[in-house]
């Protein structure tokens, strides 16, 4: 009997090790990130904002905004933005997030100052909520 007392206790601090949060020493995923692209074509200003959801456990909501002004032959045209929301699961062995809505898969660098889409790196500015 006091053996199975025992692993009743044993049991669920063992499962608790496998803790999936995004937060690590000195890291998460959670804030706000910028990037900026320049062409031929245009000028655009990429930000994303990543937030847990609460109750929702390795689940972030991601919104992103872009501003751009198209270059053309005539010149610079007036500055467009656009918005897009997603949410994502964090994989924590990968250190990414993966989005399904626009297939993207977000990368998070060693020291969590840096998240990658691709070949696009944004760089962190502030922690989350924004």
């Amino acid at each position: 009997m006091k053996l199975g007392f025992l692993s009743l206790l044993v049991i669920p601090v063992v499962l608790s090790c496998g803790n999936t949060s995004s937060q690590l020493p000195g890291r998460t995923v959670e804030g706000n990130y910028v990037a900026q692209s320049k062409s031929e074509f245009s000028v655009a200003d990429d930000t994303l904002s990543i937030n847990a959801i609460a109750g929702q456990q390795s689940m972030y909501s991601i919104k992103r905004s872009v501003s751009y002004q198209r270059v053309t032959e005539k010149g610079t045209r007036p500055k467009e933005s656009k918005q897009e929301f997603a949410t994502a699961i964090w994989e924590p062995q990968s250190s990414q997030l993966k989005e399904q809505k626009h297939g993207r898969v977000y990368s998070l660098s060693a020291d969590g100052s840096q998240l990658m889409i691709g070949t696009m790196i944004y760089t962190k500015i502030l922690p989350g909520k924004g």
